[in-house]
């Protein structure tokens, strides 16, 4: 069965076995015998797969050299038991628990099944009585049984035994050896002896070695015994091969049990760290609950918060609107609006290689500085209203234009025309002849040109250059029509054909450009809609150098994202309860609300006063200031910060709720209503009509030298009406305080998403109007917060959190160290029952469930512990706050405290565990045997 090959084993470079070849029988009592040192044991657990070799060794001709390690742990599992002259068993466990072990490891059978089988091994061993014995009280021979009948437990193939009576006396010995010698008509015994005698007396066959090499196989004819095993045969498992949780609580208890002295001192050590995390966590929570109950009767708490409670961090993905849905659009607005235009987003002096004009004459081509195929897409359309357009006709042909430009381009075109260089000779020229301009442009990575000629038909003589048209939608002509370059409605997106135009529709406002933008804002049917105006960010020719031109274009575009919470959320808020006062829309890029705290104002420190000279001298102040130095600044007199920080007495705030005690109601965002108070800090005259100056940093950031860049713009409001609120207060419509920093201050609509709403309710109805909006929003979180009570606590629960925090860190980095001595300890303390369980073919990883489980309990007896003492330290901690408050008594624990406590017990755990797991995964099974 077993077939040993040219065997070799060194240590130390000294061959412990030399050329080795055997051939064992399936059955029989097998003896290997000599003086000590000379391989026995090394030949024993190399058979076991328990150390490596040299040479080849066959099982039922399946060869060692192909075992995994997997391959091993099942091999020994299955096919192997052990007797070793020591016992090797768990001395506090019972006999049937040592016996049972080996089965739950090598099989997945019944419970009732692996009963019966113990039975019969005691009963073949004759411990029937001793089964419920703890080991510790058994005699030697007693002992030796007991490892006979666990080593038969998984019905093994060979019975491997070393020095089995070698601490018996002569009866127990020969006790064994006939037990053995039974066993052996069943199953291969290989036995380790150096009693002659009882060698001689039971072995059928004897191999003698001296100095690591076989010298002698003697071959006896031993009476056979006809044994009969009544022990049912179980099936094996080659997977979850795991150590059984009720052993393993049950050894690590017991292990626990008998050094109480230590584990008591642990466990209180362990314990005040976990209350240290516990009181940092809870205490800030109990004095909160009091102060709140004590205060809560002069806090305002009126409103109530709507946030989202998923943030979408995804682009927005931002496309025209379809010509259809735009045409709808003028059409329903046709008094307001002149006409619909394209624009395109694409960067013209960039997509081209070679992007010039000239004079489409035959012959060398001279082009004309500063004019360009960018000039196209910015054109100026030529209305009714237009009396300096030099033309007689104000109806252009496509292939028509009006220049505006500075004589420096007329002194060139008369150059090259070869006239005059005077105005006059110029606009002769224009009229007794026909003036075409070659526009060009060239890529040559697309391998694309294109060319076309524009008749020039009038000329305005002007400091900068501009193109004008009769058509509105020109420019869509010419780069279409006559350039063939395709368009996408992406605006945002980088196309994969980098020719491709980024196209999008417009409408151009006659007037009431601003009640538009907040109607469909603010409106259902426009909720996929976003409406953005064109400024000279978009058509910087038209707005930067021409002073006449208004912002009156807006881009209408599709956003998959747009605001976190919908524009008509809060329209549909106020109508659907008549207890809802008024809603403030935040957002982080113009007026923002910080949700959790009830933190609100201006994003950005904004400055208002009746005296524009002082909002100069901010601006001048603060354009470029160290980030340190500008929280010190010393105001101008009659100047008043806005900021989400300050307080109500220290900055002005918006708020849409107010009544009037002079004056009427604003009609644009130009026209404002203020407080009396905020009248009175500014200490404006006869306030109705007057000019207030407000700026506001459109772009601020924080430079890496520390310093702060900021972009003010300055807008001027018109004072028309006077409340009576008690703060330094702005009043307008709700929409204000979105739609005030998109058509007054410019900042894009793409900047300026709706993040939460501010609701201020009847606060008699808080409760159902908190539970009626979370129905009809589950997206969303409505719920109502104390923003003075919260910076009350955690200024008071500040420093004692940090004090307790730090006690608690101190104590458990000393609970963790001396739990890590602890575990090294046990570790020692197990060493030899790791090793055993290692050669009924347990994992590696299984094993250092010992050293975890011995952990996990440790610091579960401190959680206990700890818990208990938190209970009664936060009962004790209420009742004097209560008294001290002279509120009723109200006892808080909050839950989340044995959360952190337990997070922190798990981690002391792991901690204190790993290093010594990984020490033992380093170990061979032998070397915990041998410890």
């Amino acid at each position: 069965m077993i077939e040993v090959v040219n065997l070799n084993k060194k240590f130390n470079n000294r061959y412990v076995l030399k050329n080795i070849n055997l051939s064992l029988p399936r059955y029989g009592l097998i003896i290997l015998n000599g003086p000590s040192g000379c391989g026995k044991t090394t030949l024993l657990n190399i058979l076991a797969t328990l150390l490596d070799f040299e040479g080849e060794i066959s099982f039922d001709g399946k060869k060692y050299s192909k075992f995994s390690e997997n391959d091993k742990e099942i091999f020994r599992s299955q096919k192997i038991g052990f007797v070793f002259q020591d016992y090797k068993l768990f001395e506090f466990e019972t006999v049937k628990e040592n016996i049972s072990l080996s089965m739950d490891i090598s099989s997945g059978d019944k419970k009732a099944k692996k009963q019966k089988r113990i039975k019969d091994l005691l009963k073949l061993v004759n411990l029937s009585r001793k089964e419920n014995e703890l080991v510790s009280n058994l005699s030697g021979g007693e002992k030796q049984r007991v490892a006979i009948a666990r080593a038969l437990a998984n019905s093994p193939t060979v019975i491997l035994a070393d020095e089995p009576t070698g601490n018996l006396d002569e009866y127990n010995s020969k006790v064994v050896m006939e037990l053995l010698q039974k066993i052996s008509t069943s199953a291969l015994v290989v036995m380790v002896s150096h009693d002659e005698m009882l060698t001689n007396e039971y072995a059928d066959q004897i191999i003698k070695l001296r100095d690591g090499s076989v010298v002698d196989i003697k071959y006896q004819n031993k009476k056979k015994h006809s044994l009969y095993l009544p022990v049912m045969s179980l099936s094996y498992r080659t997977k979850s091969r795991l150590l059984p949780l009720n052993f393993l609580l049950k050894h690590t208890f017991s292990s626990i049990k008998r050094r109480k002295w230590r584990t008591m001192l642990i466990t209180l050590i362990t314990s005040l760290g976990l209350i240290g995390v516990g009181l940092a966590t809870t205490l800030s929570n109990i004095i909160s609950s009091n102060l709140y109950r004590s205060y809560s009767s002069i806090i305002d708490d009126d409103r109530l918060i709507m946030s989202s409670k998923q943030i979408e961090n995804d682009r927005d993905i931002i496309t025209s609107t379809s010509y259809e849905e735009i045409r709808s659009l003028y059409e329903e607005n046709e008094n307001d609006i002149d006409y619909v235009g394209v624009y395109y987003a694409n960067d013209f002096d960039q997509m081209f290689t070679s992007n010039d004009v000239a004079i489409d004459t035959p012959g060398t081509r001279k082009p004309l500085n500063g004019l360009s195929l960018k000039l196209i897409n910015e054109f100026a359309l030529i209305t009714n209203k237009e009396n300096t357009i030099p033309s007689k006709k104000l109806e252009l042909e496509n292939n028509e234009f009006i220049l505006s430009a500075p004589f420096s381009i007329v002194n060139e075109l008369c150059y090259q025309l070869q006239i005059e260089r005077t105005m006059d000779s110029f606009s002769r020229y224009l009229e007794r002849n026909e003036l075409y301009l070659s526009f060009r442009v060239e890529n040559y990575n697309w391998m694309y040109s294109g060319e076309f000629s524009l008749k020039l038909v009038g000329f305005i003589l002007s400091s900068q250059i501009l193109i004008y048209h009769s058509n509105p939608i020109w420019n869509e002509y010419i780069l279409e029509t006559k350039l063939t370059l395709p368009t996408t409605d992406k605006l945002n997106v980088v196309s994969e054909h980098p020719w491709d135009l980024r196209k999008a529709y417009f409408l151009s406002f006659k007037h009431n450009r601003d009640t538009f933008l907040t109607n469909k804002r603010f409106s259902f049917d426009s909720k996929y809609l976003d409406f953005e105006i064109l400024d000279e960010k978009y058509y910087p020719n038209l707005y930067i150098n021409y002073e006449t031109f208004e912002c009156n274009r807006v881009l209408v575009i599709n956003r998959t994202n747009k605001d976190i919470i919908p524009s008509f959320v809060g329209e549909y808020c106020k109508k659907a309860n008549k207890h809802i006062k008024n809603v403030i829309y935040g957002c982080s890029n113009a007026y923002a609300i910080y949700d959790k705290s009830l933190m609100s104002g201006f994003a950005r420190s904004s400055y208002l006063s009746p005296n524009e000279t002082n909002i100069e001298d901010v601006i001048d102040l603060l354009s470029y200031i160290k980030y340190e130095d500008s929280q010190k600044i010393q105001l101008p007199s009659n100047t008043l910060e806005g900021h989400f920080s300050k307080s109500k007495t220290e900055g002005f705030v918006f708020e849409p709720n107010y009544s009037l005690v002079s004056g009427r109601k604003p009609l644009n965002y130009q026209e404002i209503v203020v407080s009396n108070e905020l009248v009175r800090k500014l200490k404006i005259d006869d306030s109705i009509n007057k000019i207030l100056y407000f700026t506001f940093p459109v772009v601020e950031a924080l430079l890496p030298n520390g310093y702060i860049t900021r972009n003010f713009k300055t807008v001027s409001l018109k004072i028309v009406g006077i409340s009576n609120s008690g703060k330094y207060a702005l009043h307008h419509i709700e929409e204000w305080s979105i739609m005030f920093f998109q058509t007054m201050l410019g900042i894009s609509t793409l900047e300026l998403n709706i993040e939460n709403l501010s609701i201020q309710v009847n606060k008699k109805y808080e409760s159902s109007i908190i539970n009626r909006l979370n129905r009809a929003f589950p997206q969303y979180e409505v719920y109502s917060p104390m923003k003075d009570v919260r910076e009350n606590v955690d200024k008071i629960c500040r420093y004692v959190e940090i004090i307790l925090l730090v006690v608690s860190i101190a104590s458990i980095v000393i609970a963790s160290l001396i739990l890590i001595i602890c575990n090294y300890l046990h570790f020692l303390e197990a060493k030899k029952d790791i090793g055993l369980v290692r050669c009924l073919g347990i994992k590696e990883l299984e094993s250092r469930k010992f050293v975890f489980a011995h952990s996990f309990i440790m610091t579960s007896l401190s959680l206990i512990l700890s818990s208990i003492e938190l209970f009664i330290i936060s009962l004790v901690l209420s009742k004097t706050l209560s008294q001290s408050l002279r509120i009723a008594e109200n006892f808080v624990l909050n839950p989340m405290s044995f959360l952190y406590m337990f997070i922190v017990d798990l981690s002391i755990a792991l901690v204190s565990s790993f290093l010594i797991s990984k020490k033992i995964s380093k170990l061979k099974p032998l070397e915990c045997l041998t410890a």
